[in-house]
């Protein structure tokens, strides 16, 4: 098993992996540097605290890339296609879109619609993606839709990790690292 787990450049600390509080708060803070945590519990930090990212990738998209070990089993390119939807999607239509309906989350249900659910919880993940706001926005327009089609929060994750999918194919098979937001 293979945990891989973004912080804000303060490191991770091993006991924050079991504290899913904790650990999706270092992921939703930012993604400046990837650590991996092997089965057994050991890691490298050296190995996996790359310098373009941990400087902020100061350079270039593409060398920030680059500078990603290499971790066997997993494409580095398709890395946000699995993890950044499930991270997303439970914080914005599993969280967020329930908490503009009522104070108690767990009482509302998955999938319930209101306009203002519908809006807040789009602008807010169209605000996260910075300079690409309005796609953004209309992208989590389109993953609520999903989720609201069957009322299903994993309709929601498939929409968005496919479509993170076909944004990688595009940015790596044209190299348009502009594109990666």
């Amino acid at each position: 098993m293979v945990i891989i787990k973004a912080s804000h450049g303060r490191g991770c600390n091993p006991r924050d992996v079991g504290n899913p509080r904790l650990g999706a708060s270092h992921a939703l803070q930012e993604r400046s540097v990837i650590r991996v945590e092997g089965w057994r519990g050991h890691s490298d930090t050296r190995k996996t605290r790359p310098t373009a990212l941990h400087n902020r990738a100061r350079d270039s998209r593409e060398d920030a890339f680059d500078s990603l070990p290499q971790v066997p089993g997993i494409h580095r390119a398709h890395m946000p296609d699995k993890f950044v939807p499930i991270a997303e999607e439970l914080f914005f239509r599993g969280f967020v879109i329930r908490r503009c309906i009522g104070p108690d989350v767990d009482a509302v249900p998955v999938g319930e619609f209101t306009w203002l659910s519908f809006l807040l919880s789009s602008v807010a993940f169209g605000v996260l993606h910075g300079d690409a706001w309005v796609a953004g926005t209309v992208a989590g327009m389109l993953f609520a839709l999903a989720l609201y089609t069957r009322r299903r929060l994993d309709d929601a994750i498939v929409a968005h990790a496919t479509t993170n999918a076909l944004l990688s194919g595009y940015v790596v098979a044209t190299g348009s690292w502009a594109q990666w937001g």
